[in-house]
């Protein structure tokens, strides 16, 4: 579930984790794919809105598989406004803008969230009142629906979806139609395929005489457990006291649950007079969040509440910046290693540089990082959350006589952050307005730049493909040609080179290959697929190669019978001639079952058309009457010493993986002239049952001249 918000970017998103689903014609993977960002690098800026519009207060997001929507304001005619929204689908490019709010008087404020099923919510404010319209996915926005209803002078909304789909978007609103004035947080609540329903009012402060009172842009993020946080700082000015009280709430919304709000901080709480401003909040998939925000305690610092999944909030806020830095503008992310990070900005010398420090779920805050290179002006810090446990943080350098740029720097698990890396570089003034993320690993930064009055977005491109419709086949026989496909998709950037292992030491190159195995065994399937970057993904799974079927020659033809003898003179007869014999000859070979569950009773041959119990059922015809045999083999896994694969050893189980065969029992049973059926669960003997494997039974006949046929293959699995 992600979020997005026209407001500076302090927040990261929340995102439900996992991997990339993969969905095999035969075959279960044993591991999901598994992207590696082998070349990450930041891709060139992309200009959005058409060229001379004038466009502001834009915001974005991001849903898990990398598909991301932008909205912004557009100046028309007359004065009036529209918002404007454009979308890009993961690997594809952005449609054309469509209108969603507008044209008229007061439109603007928007803010846009998309959930993990790719629909999309946008809320704007106008004119006063707070509304808001849905696309469901592959769809187009419906009707705009009023959410402020009974309230007044609704502005700066904020939009997120839970893990269910349901959305929550949430307002400040003054009212002003009389005495006393009072200034709110209210909220308002779309469950999943509804429709939106009264506000809930989450805070509210009168306001008296020769007071002012205000609340902090609002925040939002939302966590894999179902839950959507609200965080916001208000505060009390009495001018004619020179004094100012303020707070540092946080509303909490479970799935399908009711809003709770908790204070984190209050200056009434507190021995000295301070000033509690700018919450960002962030949350990660375990359910896990954080609320970081700064404080005049101290000069100037930053502090944090954690709340672990299931729990609550500190209670006692813990400093983030160092001592006496003189810290503001904090930024959040929680990343899927349920690492908390925040950025902030701090005076070093004559200029403000951007600090980092992170936080395991069950540590203490580390020492901060300094990301900005030394003697350049750094500001307005914002951070996201990047697979695999990392994070990345960006801010502004406002070039102070140079160029200004936007800079970036990530961090690897738990290691340090990286150094800087440019991400764009203007002569105009430039504000990061948002860092969002996707779960595979990628970021997009969006800034504007205020004297083109226009935004750009570009990508961070560290996820390899994503592995779809990946095909593996789960069994076939030596020298059998056997189809293994695949279809790639990069988020941001083209395909690149897509390449196959096959287990037996050969290799293969493409979306589409073939391959035949020259030896039976199990053996590991692996493909790697790369981007354009050389970002890479990996998935493996496993393909059973059974012996070749041997072909069986159908029997001779009968011999015609013998003409009449004609009548002669009675004589001696003469000895009757020796009986002529051939080898057995087995047709129509085959099994009822090539999975099943074994059994305890002994194999034993049916009569014809009996239904076979648990166990399978071979079936064979014989020409003529024989001792029929089954030898089993079981196929283990090896190890590969010297160009063979032997059984593992404690001196071999280091080499590399193959696969072997070993007898594993033996039966003969008398077969009769016709068709014959034995019924086996899985005894050999009395005292032996073959445990769960893969398996292989050769089945030949012996006539009582001592003629054997020849040998028919089948291969069977024993699941329990």
């Amino acid at each position: 579930m992600q979020v997005g918000s026209h407001t500076r970017a302090r927040i990261a998103l929340g995102r439900a984790g996992g991997g990339v689903a993969l969905t095999l014609c035969a075959l279960v993977l044993g591991a999901a794919a598994t992207p590696a960002a082998a070349a990450p690098a930041w891709l060139a800026p992309h200009q959005l809105p058409a060229t001379g519009a004038v466009v502001s207060e834009p915001a974005i997001a991001a849903d898990p598989a990398g598909d991301v929507i932008a909205v912004w304001v557009q100046q028309e005619g007359g004065g009036e406004t529209e918002v404007l929204a454009a979308e890009r689908p993961a690997g594809g490019a952005f449609t054309a803008p469509v209108v969603v709010a507008g044209p008229g008087a007061g439109v603007g404020d928007p803010a846009v969230a998309l959930d993990a099923h790719g629909n999309a919510l946008v809320a704007w404010a106008k004119a006063g009142t707070i509304e808001a319209a849905v696309r469901p996915a592959g769809g187009a926005f419906a009707a705009s629906e009023e959410l402020s209803v009974g309230t007044e002078d609704g502005s700066r909304p904020v939009a997120a979806f839970d893990s269910a789909g349901d959305a929550v978007v949430a307002w400040e609103a003054v009212s002003t139609r009389g005495l006393p004035v009072f200034h709110t947080v209210e909220a308002n609540v779309r469950p999943a395929g509804g429709g939106f329903g009264v506000p809930h009012e989450l805070d509210s402060i009168e306001q008296v005489a020769s007071e002012n009172v205000s609340f902090a842009p609002l925040e939002i993020a939302a966590d894999g457990a179902g839950n959507v946080y609200l965080a916001w700082a208000e505060s009390h000015e009495q001018p004619s006291k020179e004094h100012v009280s303020s707070a540092i709430d946080v509303a909490k919304h479970p799935a399908k649950g009711a809003f709770t709000v908790t204070t984190l901080a209050s200056e009434k709480e507190r021995a000295v007079t301070e000033l509690l401003s700018g919450p960002a909040v962030a949350a990660d998939a375990a359910g896990d969040a954080v609320v970081a925000w700064d404080t005049t305690v101290e000069g100037a610092r930053v502090e944090a509440s954690v709340q672990p999944a299931g729990g609550t909030f500190s209670s006692e806020p813990e400093a983030v910046s160092a001592p006496g830095s003189k810290a503001s503008g904090a930024a959040a992310a929680f990343d899927d290693g349920r690492t908390a990070t925040v950025a902030y900005s701090a005076p070093v010398g004559e200029t403000n540089a951007v600090f980092a420090a992170s936080r395991l779920l069950e540590g203490g805050w580390g020492i901060p990082e300094r990301l900005s290179e030394p003697g350049v002006a750094a500001d307005d810090p914002a951070a996201a959350p990047l697979a695999g446990g990392s994070a990345i943080v960006g801010w502004v350098q406002p070039g102070e006589g140079e160029p200004a740029s936007i800079e970036a720097s990530t961090r690897a698990g738990a290691g340090p952050f990286s150094a800087p890396v440019q991400v764009t570089q203007s002569a105009g003034t430039l504000s990061l307005s948002q860092l969002v993320s996707d779960a595979l690993g990628d970021a997009v930064a969006l800034w504007t730049i205020e004297a083109a009055h226009t935004f750009e977005i570009a990508a961070y491109d560290a996820a390899g493909p994503t592995l779809g419709g990946l095909a593996i086949p789960s069994s076939g026989t030596v020298g059998q040609s056997l189809p293994f496909s695949v279809s790639p998709l990069d988020v941001w950037s083209g395909p690149g080179t897509t390449t196959w292992e096959f287990g037996d030491g050969a290799a293969g190159s493409g979306t589409s290959v073939t391959h035949a195995y020259a030896s039976p065994g199990t053996y590991a399937v692996t493909v790697h697929a790369a981007d354009a970057l050389g970002n890479t993904s990996t998935a493996k799974g496993s393909v059973t190669v059974a012996p070749a079927v041997v072909p069986v020659a159908p029997p001779p033809p009968a011999a015609p019978p013998p003409a009449s003898p004609q009548p002669a003179a009675p004589t001696r007869a003469p000895a009757a001639p020796a009986p002529q014999s051939h080898a057995p000859t087995l047709t129509a070979v085959g099994e009822s079952h090539r999975e099943w569950r074994s059994g305890s009773a002994l194999a034993t041959i049916a009569a014809r058309r009996r239904r076979a119990p648990v166990g399978t059922a071979f079936s064979v015809t014989a020409d003529q009457a024989a001792k029929l045999t089954f030898a089993f083999t079981q196929t283990v896994s090896g190890r590969s010493v010297g160009g063979r694969c032997v059984p593992v050893t404690a001196k071999n189980r280091h080499a590399r993986r193959c696969s072997v065969s070993r007898p594993a029992g033996m039966i003969a049973l008398p077969g009769l002239r016709g068709l014959n059926t034995v019924l086996f669960e899985g005894r050999v003997s009395t005292s032996k049952r073959l445990r769960p494997g893969r398996y292989a039974v050769a089945i030949s006949a012996k006539n009582a001249a001592g003629e054997r046929s020849a040998t028919s293959t089948l291969s069977f699995a024993i699941v329990g």
